[in-house]
């Protein structure tokens, strides 16, 4: 496996910290920085509330927090109408035409730790067509679209639960070829996630590719030029080679954190996929 991934691991961490408890222990600091923001022009202390200041807290540290929040506040200002569409589902025609190019969603269902599930399915997806028809900022949109929607289930989930609750993403490798990958691609998907470390503090927890092809090695070794150190760290290879054949036991983050009613049925479980996921299966022999 490539340097640097972890594959089959068998014992996850999956404590969600409680977060009256980070709350308490970090209130000092988030008091101070609230105090500093009431210069911000778009600053809202109702909405920039303590568990809103929180994540940058726990993301950049207390001396480093104040910068990525006072452009994340700018920036949610700035692009407040899309913002608001992504958070309640509600889809650009735009997007439903681009995500035929790139195959993913976010699920309805969650894990058992109450966590979103982004699915993405690499290996039929069209990333070269995507880049043909798409400018690379529609496409970094694009991308930042599903994070958003998925920032607003993990908020209210947390506040519900007092739990950190954090999204998971899982990549279907399925059918990958290496004559699909696309270096433009990569700078939107490097930029998006840059974007995310920034505006989206604390949300995503894992991403597990799955059905990992044979290269796998080449494809980290691009992946690395591209994506954040902290977006790498948190990737743990699943050990099922075909999900469509194998049992989802095979993959122990899989078989720890679903039911196999919560898991569509190429990754191995009982659920039939979502349209936009399932469209993929439609033709085969989709051109990479």
């Amino acid at each position: 496996m490539p340097k640097g991934a972890k594959l089959k691991q068998t014992k996850f961490d999956r404590t969600q910290s409680d977060v009256d408890e980070l709350l308490k222990e970090h209130a000092s600091t988030i008091e101070a920085l609230r105090v500093k923001l009431l210069d911000e022009p778009h600053y809202d202390a109702a909405v920039h509330d303590e568990l809103f200041v929180l994540r940058f807290v726990l993301s950049n540290g207390a001396a480093k927090a104040e910068v990525p929040l006072r452009e994340t506040i700018k920036w949610r200002h700035e692009n407040a109408a899309s913002l608001t569409e992504a958070a309640t589902g509600v889809r650009q025609a735009k997007h439903d035409a681009m995500g035929k190019l790139s195959i993913a969603d976010l699920l309805d269902v969650t894990t058992l730790q109450d966590e979103p599930i982004l699915v993405v399915r690499t290996g039929r997806s069209n990333v070269k067509a995507l880049m043909d028809a798409y400018t690379e900022d529609e496409v970094v949109e694009y991308l930042n679209y599903s994070k958003e929607t998925a920032y607003a289930r993990c908020d209210a989930t947390t506040r519900r639960t007092r739990r950190l609750v954090k999204m998971i993403t899982i990549l279907d490798m399925a059918a990958s070829k290496i004559s699909g990958n696309d270096r433009r691609f990569m700078r939107a998907l490097g930029r998006s996630s840059k974007e995310a470390e920034v505006h989206y503090p604390q949300l995503l927890a894992l991403t597990v590719p799955v059905n990992p092809p044979a290269f796998v090695n080449l494809l980290w070794g691009v992946a690395k030029h591209f994506l954040p150190q902290r977006t790498l760290a948190k990737m743990r290879f699943c050990g099922a080679r075909d999900t469509t054949r194998q049992s989802v036991a095979e993959c122990p983050f899989a078989g720890r954190n679903f039911t196999a009613d919560t898991l569509c049925t190429f990754l191995g479980g009982a659920m039939a996929p979502p349209q936009r996921l399932r469209v993929a299966d439609v033709d085969d022999t989709i051109a990479m």
